[in-house]
């Protein structure tokens, strides 16, 4: 697929219709829940059913069952206490600094890819992740970081098929400190924090990281960690330890932190708790238990017996474009962030007026620079900064614009005469 991206994609859509083609019966069913799986005698599975909406079950008997789960949703409560706040949910992520905390403290439990975004999030004054992965990906030297990080990685993964002990956070501080210090990106990353923000981050591993996140996750974290260990008056600390209870009577006071915290015996208080331990994939497959049978165990040994190859591969930006282009000449809508983006990238109405006021013009409500030539006349030189007309569609898959409605910043000069 790699070799050939387009040729392998083309034959997979052409397959698809196919499929789709030859079925008598094609359905999809929103908000019905599935609540058990029977395999009958003669080798067909009977689902039971339940319409939410209807609040009515019932049976139906299929030859083939795929069960694709997805992410899917965490617990309410991993915490007694602290209600989590879902990942999936915008809500969840740590807003700016408005209370006037002279040192925000917070407490982030989890290393997978949430909490570490979470954790990043809770450091900066204003977060804002698109921006944040462009300051890391355009930062000098980042060739330089990249190699860097892969090599890391691959002693990582070496190191775990030996089955012997490695240590990412480490590794990181060792290797990638110099480079992200000497390109200035933390630096940059430092103006950018909390004011007096402390963070604490637990995990249940001794390392700060673990294989289980993405590179570039792991990257943001740590030239955040790097920033508020470098900047007087911020701090950082990781607490190792395989449980976390918050403490039963504690009441906080007017000025205080919200929250007491038992953390296997130590005791830590912090202003705002965020809980990432992954999603509720027990709650989810337990229905299905009689139906999966010891699929965890065949999934790991399948893992280990294809090493490498089971790593999800990277789509090749020719493979990504066509299937980016299918999804357009199907109409079908793109993803909520390519959407914002596009809806970002159209024109901007500007409404310019113009009042005389004794012998000065006014321009409302763009800034304006006025050189005055006479009393009768004045040159109003007016920077417009517009944008691209797009088609919403095609930037909405990231293609793109196919027209020829294109529009670029123009500086204009107006003469103005008074009457």
């Amino acid at each position: 697929m790699l070799e050939r991206p387009r040729k392998f994609a083309v034959k997979w859509c052409d397959n698809l219709k196919k499929f789709v083609g030859e079925l008598r019966t094609w359905f999809k069913k929103k908000r019905h829940r599935v609540n058990s799986i029977n395999k009958t005698n003669d080798g067909d599975y009977t689902l039971n059913v339940l319409d939410i909406a209807a609040e009515e079950e019932g049976h139906e008997t299929f030859r083939i069952v795929i069960l694709a789960f997805g992410f899917g949703l965490e617990a309410t409560e991993t915490v007694v206490g602290i209600g989590d706040k879902s990942y999936w949910d915008n809500a969840g992520v740590p807003g700016a600094e408005f209370r006037g905390r002279p040192q925000p403290h917070f407490f982030i439990s989890g290393s997978g890819d949430g909490g570490l975004i979470d954790f990043v999030a809770s450091a900066f004054a204003n977060f804002d992740h698109a921006m944040l992965i462009q300051e890391i990906t355009t930062s000098p030297g980042r060739r330089e970081l990249e190699i860097e990080l892969l090599s890391i990685e691959n002693d990582a993964r070496q190191a775990k098929e030996r089955a012997e002990p490695f240590d990412l956070f480490n590794s990181y501080n060792a290797r990638i400190t110099p480079l992200i210090e000497g390109s200035g990106l933390v630096a940059r990353i430092s103006r950018q924090l909390r004011p007096g923000v402390r963070l604490t981050l637990q995990t249940k591993d001794e390392s700060v990281f673990s294989l289980g996140s993405a590179i570039l996750n792991r990257l943001a974290a740590f030239t955040t960690i790097r920033a508020c260990l470098t900047t007087e008056g911020h701090d950082f600390q990781h607490l190792a330890c395989e449980s976390v209870e918050r403490v039963n009577g504690f009441v906080a006071e007017p000025d205080g932190p919200t929250y007491q915290l038992n953390c296997d015996g130590e005791v830590i208080t912090a202003d705002e708790v965020i809980i990432r331990r992954g999603t509720f994939r027990d709650g989810v497959r337990g229905r299905f238990t009689a139906l999966l049978g010891n699929h965890q165990q065949q999934h790991e040994e399948w893992l280990a017996r294809l090493g490498e190859a089971t790593r999800v591969p990277v789509l090749s930006a020719e493979a990504q474009d066509y299937f980016r282009s299918k999804a357009r000449d199907a109409n079908i809508i793109g993803s909520v962030r390519r959407i914002n983006l596009a809806a970002a990238a159209m024109p901007i109405a500007i409404h310019l007026s113009l009042k005389m006021v004794g012998t000065a013009f006014q321009a409302d409500p763009i800034r304006s620079q006025l050189a005055f030539a006479n009393q009768a006349g004045v040159i109003l030189d007016v920077e417009i900064e517009r944008k691209r007309i797009r088609d919403l569609t095609g930037v909405a898959h990231g293609l793109p614009y196919q027209g020829n409605h294109a529009l670029s910043s123009t500086l204009g000069s107006a003469i103005l005469t008074a009457a």
